[in-house]
């Protein structure tokens, strides 16, 4: 993790699938080890069961000048909100990209806002699978 708004975010890639809340437009970047190029084409998040604060929707862009530099979509895509029995990971495949970072952007949750007006999601752990050379996201 390199850029986010806060440390919750660190949660999301600490193995340990627990639940965060982030706020709904949100964003956080991630590199891969030693900040090298990485191939990958599925993304994963862990869904626990059916909830109106899950997240719904969500961004992924790459970048490779910096982790504030420029970044390109790569997709949009939609959580289910149901539990899958045979694997909780939900993924999330596109055509194999290469990259030294990824930024996740959080769109939506399924419609739940609240007392304090804050639209949050609730987020569980990430996973990038494919040909990701040297590790994972960090």
């Amino acid at each position: 993790m390199l850029v986010a708004p806060n440390d919750t975010w660190s949660a999301t890639i600490d193995g340990k699938e627990e639940y965060v809340q982030l706020e709904v437009g949100s964003e956080a970047v991630y590199a891969f080890k030693d900040e090298k190029p990485a191939s990958f084409d599925t993304f994963a998040t862990l869904v626990k069961g059916t909830a109106s604060d899950n997240l719904k929707e969500f961004e992924l862009l790459v970048g490779d000048e910096s982790p504030t530099g420029a970044f390109r979509s790569i997709g949009k895509f939609t959580v289910q909100n149901v539990k899958l029995l045979k694997s909780p990971y939900q993924e999330f495949k596109f055509e194999p990209v290469t990259a030294k970072y990824l930024k996740i952007k959080i769109i939506s949750n399924y419609g739940s806002v609240y007392p304090s007006g804050l639209v949050a999601a609730l987020v569980y752990e990430f996973k990038v699978l494919g040909k990701l050379g040297p590790a994972a996201a960090q």
